[in-house]
């Protein structure tokens, strides 16, 4: 039985010790409040687009109202005399319009190949058959992503009359600041929060699998291929299922490395460097609801970058290894197998490929930009 066909039985001691579980929670949540285009389906047991006309109009709806307010922050962005503001709502006001975009930007990747990463991640979770480096991802994501949109709610509530909200300066304070209007307001921000917070998850969601299923593979071949004395059968077992693991590759940047990655990787970077910045120089102005929320979306971060960025810097790095073990077996045929296998590559749009040295130089991005924005604008 799919253990997804009962609802009560997902809340089992051993269920929850499944990735699986919180991705059926996020998912559910989703589905039931119109949040991202994907639904369950309990027949294949997997991820299918949403077929139901009046809940795809509604997201709709929503992701177009989050494209007018991030157009409004970008222009704000661009266009605000920063002398007047203080530093704390300037940082504020980047943090909002950087999220905002890039959340809009993901969602776009999604509609713009939904086929081919719906058909990606079903090949993909077909071999998901490990917990390690997914598991504390889907966990802290799905309890992040159920709490983090408040954080911006509340900070609307509290600050409604700030720069980062259209209404305050579009439209008339009379009826902004009527109790229709925080009300339409609030509610306006909480649910275009949710949109960007839960389509976001689930493109960071399918790297993050992705990544740690052909780490886990690659990592059983390399060590299988330590052996000097391998027999035939194993050879040609082994490379059957790399065989598998490279066309599985080939879908994943197909569907990912034109638009997902290239945005996920220098978004992540910008958003990562100015919850820095708020925790190193403002948490003492921030409420501490606002703080928590912000800590755990810090946390969340990094636990991605450790599981999605580093873990395509792995793939890279255990694949040369596999190959170099092949390449140096006694027998010549196993030299030349050695000589034709390629490595497995996360591509980053057309410009360059994950490894190590990429994922080093993006931690270091990040530390160097927190530097300079710190010495900029304080």
């Amino acid at each position: 039985m799919d253990k997804f066909s009962k609802t009560s039985s997902i809340f089992h001691s051993k269920h929850l010790k499944s990735w699986e579980t919180w991705f059926y929670f996020m998912v559910k949540t989703s589905e039931k409040f119109c949040l991202f285009p994907v639904k369950w389906d309990h027949k294949a047991n997997t991820l299918k687009r949403a077929t139901s006309r009046t809940r795809t109009a509604i997201w709709l709806t929503l992701y177009a109202y989050m494209w007018a307010d991030t157009v409004y922050q970008m222009v704000t962005i661009m266009t605000l005399n920063y002398q007047t503001v203080e530093m704390v709502d300037v940082m504020k006001l980047l943090l909002h319009g950087s999220t905002r975009l890039a959340a809009c930007v993901l969602i776009y990747g999604f509609l713009d190949g939904s086929n081919l990463i719906q058909q990606h991640f079903q090949q993909t979770y077909r071999n998901a058959v490990i917990n390690d480096g997914i598991l504390l991802f889907a966990v802290f994501g799905a309890i992040t992503l159920h709490l983090q949109p408040f954080g911006p709610t509340m900070q609307h509530l509290q600050e409604r009359q700030s720069v980062r909200y259209w209404g305050a300066w579009l439209l008339p304070r009379k009826f902004y600041n009527s109790i229709p209007g925080i009300i339409l307001f609030g509610l306006g921000e909480l649910l275009i929060s949710c949109v960007a917070v839960f389509g976001a998850a689930y493109e960071g969601l399918l790297l993050v699998v992705y990544t740690q299923v052909s780490r886990y593979w690659l990592c059983v071949l390399e060590k299988s291929a330590r052996s000097e004395l391998l027999y035939p059968w194993v050879n040609f077992r082994n490379l059957r299922l790399y065989r598998a693991l490279h066309v599985l590759n080939c879908g994943h940047n197909d569907a990912c490395a034109e638009i997902i990655w290239p945005i996920a990787q220098h978004v992540l970077a910008t958003v990562h460097t100015l919850t820095n910045v708020l925790a190193i120089k403002c948490f003492h102005k921030i409420t501490k609801p606002t703080a928590f929320l912000l800590m755990m979306g810090t946390c969340l971060f990094t636990i991605f970058e450790r599981s999605a960025l580093k873990g395509a810097a792995n793939v890279y790095e255990v694949s040369s290894k596999f190959k170099n073990h092949v390449g140096r077996q006694g027998m010549k045929r196993g030299r030349v197998i050695g000589r034709s296998i390629r490595c497995l590559r996360i591509q980053v749009g057309s410009a360059y490929y994950f490894k190590m040295s990429t994922f080093n130089t993006f931690m270091q991005t990040v530390v160097e930009w927190t530097i300079n924005v710190m010495l900029t604008f304080f």
